[in-house]
């Protein structure tokens, strides 16, 4: 402070304050909370069994009886399935089953096959003779949706991709699986930054597609990948990666090593490129991917 000869002045000041509404803050909130509800409820893992329980009929001695179960993904999102153990059980089931698709990946609308075979050995006849077991069991298969926004995939949790690349995968699966010459002709630059406005803006919605053409969808794909500040496979992980290109176990090895969020978008690559094959109007083959 420093000492003035002015005389002390008074002055009134006109100001607006901000103030929270409380009762629309409170409306806002439950429409928000609703409207989050709904969208969750659209994100369930849903599938259909043909059905659930199979009758093997008379089971002989090392001789194999196959049944299938026909499942099918009927939700809106890419589901991930598992047979687990029964609580307290290490293994998901008895040792005279054998299940030939444990767990896997189901894409909207497709469908898979599994096969269960009941085969008596030497090993599991003894205690089916002592009556210490029974040629019945209660499989528990459980379902892990793949979420954009939050976890990775393991039994407990789920897949975390960027919501950007989850949008352009669901766009070009339900648009563009039968497109012809799919990543082979360029997009168009006025619909490219349509794309990226709708990306950068738009909230992730079912049935929401993007606007453009398939062409400029994909080449948004290839963009996107392309502008990551590190690739999926980490550049540190190039020279590890040529050394076990051509062993299918080692490579495995390595994708577990790399770091998790890398691992979830090799993951959801992988399961969309490998639809592409399946539908011959595209005119894609793996040696093309």
């Amino acid at each position: 402070m420093k000492i003035s000869d002015h005389k002390p002045v008074s002055s009134l000041f006109i100001i607006d304050v901000k103030v929270i509404n409380q009762a629309l803050y409170r409306k806002v909130y439950e429409e928000e909370i609703r409207r989050l509800d709904r969208m969750e409820n659209e994100w369930l893992p849903t599938m259909t069994l043909s059905q659930h329980t199979l009758e093997f009929g008379t089971v002989k001695f090392q001789q194999a009886v196959i049944r299938s179960v026909e499942i099918e993904n009927t939700g809106q999102t890419p589901c991930h399935f598992e047979f687990i153990g029964k609580l307290g059980e290490t293994q998901f089931c008895k040792p005279w089953l054998t299940i030939s698709k444990p767990k896997g990946y189901v894409l909207p609308g497709d469908k898979q096959d599994i096969e269960f075979e009941i085969y008596v050995n030497k090993s599991t006849s003894p205690s089916l003779n002592n009556r210490e077991d029974r040629i019945e069991d209660i499989l528990i298969l459980h379902l892990c949706k793949i979420n954009p926004w939050e976890g990775r995939i393991d039994k407990s949790s789920m897949l975390n991709v960027p919501k950007e690349l989850w949008r352009i995968l669901d766009h070009l699966y339900h648009n563009a699986r039968y497109q012809p010459d799919l990543f082979q002709q360029p997009g168009l630059h006025e619909e490219m930054k349509l794309i990226q406005e709708n990306l950068d803006t738009q909230l992730p919605t079912v049935g929401n597609p993007l606007p453009g053409s398939n062409h400029s969808v994909a080449e948004a794909l290839l963009i996107f990948l392309e502008a990551l500040p590190e690739p999926v496979i980490p550049f540190n992980f190039y020279p590890a990666c040529m050394e076990v290109y051509n062993d299918f176990e080692r490579c495995r090895a390595l994708l577990r090593s790399i770091p998790v969020h890398h691992l979830n978008v090799f993951n959801y690559l992988i399961s969309f490129l490998q639809e592409l094959p399946k539908h011959e109007a595209n005119g894609l083959d793996l040696h093309l991917i």
